[in-house]
């Protein structure tokens, strides 16, 4: 299958930092961790298959990887926590399978549950929300991003009204939906697996089954505690049917 030249990334809208961002706020938020992305490269690349277009190979800072500003710091430094956690399962299940213990189990479903809300609020509109009835705040650039930066939210002056910018709420929202995701997968066991080396793994922009590939041929799969005798794992080539017909907008891989 050839490889398309260029990607033409969406186009968003998002609050810009004052001149050199001092409060080094992060702008480009990934929806699957860099480094996570960065295991399935050859050359510095993966190869995208995005809908309507034909595959690119690209960097994971690509634009499609990457929404700006949907979420707010705080929001931003805790995914950065889970994101730590799912990078030491990484390492620590790259030799070994099987069941994951209660702790790792835990683990790994708050990382996919955090990958589940990130995608889900990174489609979300980056405008800010207007409270009616309720004066603006009228603080300076340099003070609302020092309170953002400790965890307070601030409303703007939008044309004489009060205007909260959206990534506050929708940083309490994505916190939210992730603890709601990880009680609704509170029965789930998670076990590492190795996939046969004649089916790359692939990876989708999102998924509603839990499965979290981690290399080209392994990945971690989870069903119900009480199906542990019985569960009998998914071959990497179904695995990859699942993602090619239940992806949103784009899956990935090794080149």
């Amino acid at each position: 299958m050839g490889v398309g030249r260029r990607m033409i990334p969406m186009k968003e809208p998002f609050e810009p930092t004052l001149p050199g961002n001092p409060n080094q706020f992060t702008i480009r938020q990934h929806i699957f961790p860099r480094f996570a992305i960065e295991r399935f490269t050859k050359g510095d690349v993966v190869r995208i298959w995005e809908k309507g277009r034909k595959p690119v190979d690209r960097g994971p800072e690509a634009g499609i990887f990457v929404t700006r500003r949907k979420w707010d710091q705080c929001t931003e430094e805790w995914l950065g926590i889970i994101d730590t956690e799912y990078a030491a399962l990484v390492a620590k299940y790259s030799a070994v399978t099987g069941n994951l213990d209660p702790k790792d189990n835990a683990a790994l479903t708050r990382f996919y549950a955090s990958w589940v809300a990130r995608w889900k609020f990174g489609q979300e509109d980056n405008g800010p929300v207007v409270l009616h009835g309720i004066p603006p705040d009228n603080l300076t650039k340099e003070v609302q991003e020092q309170a953002e930066k400790i965890g307070v939210v601030t409303s703007q002056n939008v044309g004489g009204k009060c205007a909260v910018p959206s990534r506050f709420i929708h940083g309490d929202q994505l916190l939210m939906w992730l603890e709601h995701i990880q009680r609704e997968r509170a029965d789930t066991q998670w076990r590492c697996c190795e996939a046969d080396k004649m089916a790359s793994l692939l990876v989708p922009d999102v998924i509603q089954i839990p499965y979290v590939p981690f290399s080209p041929f392994r990945f971690f799969v989870g069903f119900p505690f009480s199906d542990n005798h019985s569960f009998c794992p998914p071959t990497g080539a179904e695995l990859n049917r699942i993602v090619m017909n239940c992806h949103k907008r784009y899956y990935f891989g090794s080149p």
